[in-house]
């Protein structure tokens, strides 16, 4: 993790001959329902691809071999998105995680494209959101890399407080000399209407 305020982190994702990317995480509503889990990128992408079915119509949560990864019609996206660094980092994926029979299972909300570049350019290891401490535990215990999930609040309560500026001070008045210096103009009694040489 390279950056954590109190409503936004970000982390750094290293890249095999590239540039280092970035992702992030905001804070929101449902934070306790909310996980960051660091996922081994080899062992998720053997997992997905374990759930996908070699026969039948394809679905678009379906993951592919890496090397058709690139041919996505979205894929260009993110590659844009990627390549914006640290300044306008690239939302983690929504991973959902669950058993099917003896297997882990592990499916998108959103994000299957940005996930196909971190695949299909072999970063190590990259974060990904889960909903829901027992899905993000089993994903972890799955392809987990690194630290047991953490939960949004906990991350962000953690997060330094921004400091908010207070005006400057200024000092008090003294009324005498006040009075000394700018006495009160009493207005003409008589005159009505805007003085000759004065803008309305």
């Amino acid at each position: 993790m390279v950056r954590l305020d109190d409503d936004k982190a970000v982390w750094r994702v290293p890249v095999p001959g590239e540039d280092d990317r970035f992702m992030s995480a905001k804070s929101g509503g449902i934070d306790r329902e909310k996980f960051v889990v660091q996922v081994d990128t080899e062992l998720f992408y053997r997992t997905w691809l374990a759930g996908t079915s070699a026969w039948g119509k394809r679905d678009s949560a379906d993951c592919v071999l890496r090397s058709e990864m690139p041919g996505d019609y979205k894929y260009p996206h993110a590659v844009s998105g990627f390549s914006q660094g640290r300044d306008n980092p690239v939302p983690l994926a929504e991973v959902n995680a669950w058993r099917d029979g003896s297997k882990v299972r592990v499916g998108f909300t959103n994000g299957i494209t940005r996930t196909f570049w971190l695949i299909a350019n072999r970063a190590p290891a990259f974060p990904v959101e889960v909903r829901g401490r027992q899905a993000a535990e089993l994903l972890h215990r799955a392809v987990g890399f690194g630290a047991a999930p953490v939960c949004y609040e906990k991350l962000f309560a953690a997060a330094p407080r921004r400091q908010t500026a207070m005006p400057p001070k200024t000092a008090l008045a003294d009324p005498v000399r006040e009075r000394s210096i700018a006495p009160k103009i009493e207005p003409r009694s008589g005159r009505t209407g805007p003085r000759r040489g004065r803008s309305l």
